[in-house]
C-alpha cells in the first residue's frame, strides 16, 4: 500500500483530491492533510516519510517552498496547484508532476503512474547491486527471488510466494497472501527468467503461477475461463489455444 501525505489548505480541493484517489485504481493510505508551512514541518519532523506527498504551493502562512528550505524531505512529491509560473523551482525540488487545478482522474493517475516508474529506476539499480543475493540460482538458471521495494525498505520475494504476475500501466507480481508489488520488467523478459514448469503465460496481461489457478469455466465448446487465487479484477477468458495448453498443464 502507498502512504500519500496530502499538504493542502483548501478544504475543498483536498476533499476532491481524497474522492479521486478513492475512485482510483491504486491502493494508497491517506495518512494527513496538513493546511500550513508550519503544521507541515511539525509533522514531517515527528513522521515517518511518506511515499508520496500531494502539495499545493500557496499555503494558508506563505509558499510550500519554504518546506523544503527547514527540511529535507525525501519523498517524491507532486505539485497540485491553480499557479502555473512555479514549475521550474517546482521541480528543483523532489518533484515529480506538475498539476493545475481542477485536476482529474487522468492527470491522478499519471501522477502515480510517474511515482511507481520513478520508484522502479531506483530500486532497479539497487537492485542490480544486489543481484549476487536477490538473483538466478546457479541451478536453473531461473529467478528465485525477486527485490521488491516497500515503502523506504527493499524486500526479496522468494519466486515459489508469487501467485501471479499482471500489467496494468507497469507490471506487478502479486504474492499468494494478496500484497502487489511493482516489478522493472516486462512480462516478456519475465516468461524467460521464471521456471517454464511452473509459471505460464496466459494472456496478453498476465503470467501465472499454475498454483494460482482456482478453476477453470467453459464458456463455449474449447474456451475456458479461468479464476486465480488470489482473486485477479478482470474475468480472464483464455484463447483456444491457451486453453488446450493450460488444461494439458494442469491435467
Amino acid at each position: 500500500m502507498t502512504t500519500v501525505l496530502i499538504i493542502e489548505d483548501e478544504k475543498a480541493s483536498s476533499d476532491h483530491l481524497i474522492q479521486l484517489l478513492k475512485e482510483s485504481k491504486w491502493t494508497v493510505s491517506i495518512l494527513e492533510v496538513l493546511i500550513s508551512v508550519d503544521e507541515s514541518l511539525e509533522w514531517l519532523r515527528n513522521n515517518e516519510a511518506p511515499d508520496l506527498i500531494f502539495m499545493d504551493i500557496q499555503l494558508s502562512d506563505g509558499k510550500s517552498f519554504e518546506i523544503f528550505n527547514s527540511f529535507k524531505i525525501q519523498s517524491p512529491v507532486v505539485f497540485v496547484t491553480a499557479y502555473d509560473e512555479y514549475a521550474i523551482p517546482a521541480f528543483k525540488t523532489t518533484g515529480i508532476d506538475y498539476l493545475l487545478k481542477p485536476i482529474n482522474n487522468l492527470d491522478l493517475d499519471h501522477a502515480i503512474t510517474k511515482y511507481f516508474e520513478n520508484k522502479i529506476l531506483m530500486y532497479n539499480q539497487i537492485g542490480q547491486n544486489m543481484n549476487a543475493l536477490v538473483g538466478t540460482t546457479l541451478d536453473t538458471g531461473y529467478k528465485e527471488r525477486f527485490l521488491v521495494s516497500e515503502g523506504s525498505h527493499l524486500i526479496p520475494v522468494n519466486t515459489k510466494d508469487i501467485a501471479y504476475f499482471y500489467r496494468s500501466e507497469i507490471v506487478f507480481l502479486r504474492l499468494f497472501d494478496g500484497r502487489s508489488y511493482a516489478v522493472n520488467q516486462s512480462l516478456n523478459n519475465l516468461e524467460e527468467l521464471l521456471p517454464p514448469d511452473i509459471f505460464l503465460r496466459i494472456n496478453r496481461a498476465i503470467v501465472a503461477n499454475i498454483n494460482s489457478i482456482k478453476q477453470l469455466v467453459r464458456v463455449k465448446p474449447g474456451i475456458y475461463a479461468v479464476s486465480l487465487q488470489p482473486n485477479f479484477h478482470e474475468e480472464i477468458i483464455l484463447s483456444q489455444e491457451k486453453s488446450k495448453v493450460l488444461r494439458g498443464y494442469l491435467s
